[in-house]
């Protein structure tokens, strides 16, 4: 929250101090406990390029860089604890299912050809690639070269989808969704080797990131659109759920799950309580009733048996 920067901490009021205090002594008794991080079968690149060389002044940085925040939170949302790898990782041997790429227009400026070589053969064994349009790497490695569109909103499974941010194009490939304006394919996929790769004509995670709800174009008149986070089809998450199994026993927005040797940590940030089902032996930061985790609370899960 950078209250640490300029030393603000000590003025916060008495009920905050409390509630990290808590917080903070939960964590120190229920870490030691957890046993080893399950690991998850679907993996975001962080674009490490980008971070490095762009400052956050350039015009439309705060955008991709939200693109990557969105990935992460849309994968939250839809029950998987996904990994965050960078280029090292892909050179060591990508061992997921998935791999999500967000924006790194800056990729170029520290190109690695290995790591190139890495996705071609993550994606020829059967890997699935998922990318929008800023994804410097993928157009580099399989040479992808992208249309211009006019297009604004969008279909899929016959529902019309809203857009945040700027900068949509097009992908070759096999359409499963339509830029309404133009018919060109808005999400597309392509076989490549045992894999697909499936390439968005709009930055997908800023969709779940942004602050501002889009607005329905005049084009659109009485359309029946809605936000990509709202609508009852969307194609992120039917890609995950295609690929791989989730990590967690629910999806929930607002509600993270992860799993470990010894148990589940639960994580609600909403304000109001939530119900789950799991068995266990429940160690909360607040208490409750069995199965309720309580607004902007914790719960460690605690199984007999190694999950």
């Amino acid at each position: 929250c950078g209250m640490d920067d300029g030393g603000l901490l000590h003025r916060m009021e008495a009920g905050f101090m409390d509630s990290l205090a808590r917080g903070n002594a939960w964590a120190k008794a229920i870490i030691p406990r957890l046993g080893a991080r399950r690991k998850s079968r679907v993996a975001i690149l962080y674009p490490t390029a980008m971070a490095l060389l762009e400052p956050l002044a350039v015009e439309g940085a705060d955008e991709k860089r939200a693109d990557f925040l969105g990935l992460y939170k849309a994968c939250r949302y839809f029950g998987y604890d996904p990994e965050i790898l960078e280029i090292p990782d892909l050179l060591a041997g990508l061992d997921a299912d998935v791999l999500l790429i967000p924006a790194d227009e800056c990729y170029h400026a520290m190109r690695n050809q290995k790591a190139e070589e890495a996705l071609r053969q993550f994606a020829d064994r059967g890997g699935r690639i998922v990318h929008g349009p800023d994804a410097d790497i993928i157009r580099l490695a399989f040479d992808l070269q992208p249309e211009a569109t006019g297009g604004t909103c969008f279909t899929y499974q016959k529902e019309g989808g809203l857009l945040s941010g700027h900068g949509f194009i097009s992908w070759p490939g096999d359409a499963i969704a339509l830029w309404r304006e133009d018919g060109k394919p808005c999400v597309s996929r392509r076989k490549y080797g045992s894999g697909i790769i499936y390439s968005f004509g709009f930055p997908m995670g800023y969709q779940y990131a942004s602050r501002t709800a889009p607005h329905v174009p005049f084009s659109q008149k009485n359309n029946e659109l809605y936000p990509v986070a709202l609508m009852n089809h969307q194609p992120l998450r039917d890609i995950l759920l295609d690929a791989a199994e989730m990590d967690a026993p629910f999806a929930m927005k607002d509600v993270e799950c992860s799993r470990f040797a010894h148990g589940w940590v639960a994580v609600n940030h909403r304000s109001t309580p939530v119900s789950i089902s799991l068995e266990g032996i429940w160690h909360g930061t607040q208490e409750s009733s069995p199965g309720i985790l309580p607004g902007h609370s914790a719960v460690f899960i605690e199984t007999e048996e190694k999950t």
